[in-house]
């Protein structure tokens, strides 16, 4: 199972006790979702999602628990020893988004250590 897909599921069940409390705590909405600090909006987003899901067939359970995720792997980058410190105050040159990775190169970034983080970015998601 996708990792996005297994989060989406597991927000599924949770989103799905969430509508049950609310639609049985006998509240109009807007007064169960003060009362749990949730914006009105995300409620029915939420109960939408819910309703959307178990409308195309997907069973939701009920009391699941969150899919066991891979554990994570990291990677270690070696600084060359000419690296130079550029002050963060100024403005990337180049921003690479990839999924929730954020990349910021400036000038002066070391050509090495460029080729490192790229790689790494390009193996990522």
């Amino acid at each position: 199972m996708e990792l996005r897909s297994a989060k989406h599921q597991a927000n599924l069940c949770e989103w799905r006790q969430m509508v049950y409390e609310c639609r049985n705590s006998g509240l109009p909405v807007r007064r169960w979702c003060i009362a749990h600090h949730l914006s009105v909006k995300t409620y029915y987003y939420r109960q939408r999602e819910v309703w959307k899901a178990e409308g195309a067939g997907e069973s939701i359970p009920v009391n699941a628990t969150v899919p066991e995720l891979p554990a994570p792997s990291f990677s270690e980058i070696q600084f060359p020893p000419s690296t130079q410190i550029v002050p963060v105050s100024e403005q990337p040159v180049i921003t690479i988004r990839r999924g929730k990775l954020v990349c910021e190169i400036r000038n002066g970034t070391d050509p090495e250590l460029l080729r490192q983080i790229l790689r790494l970015v390009d193996n990522h998601v």
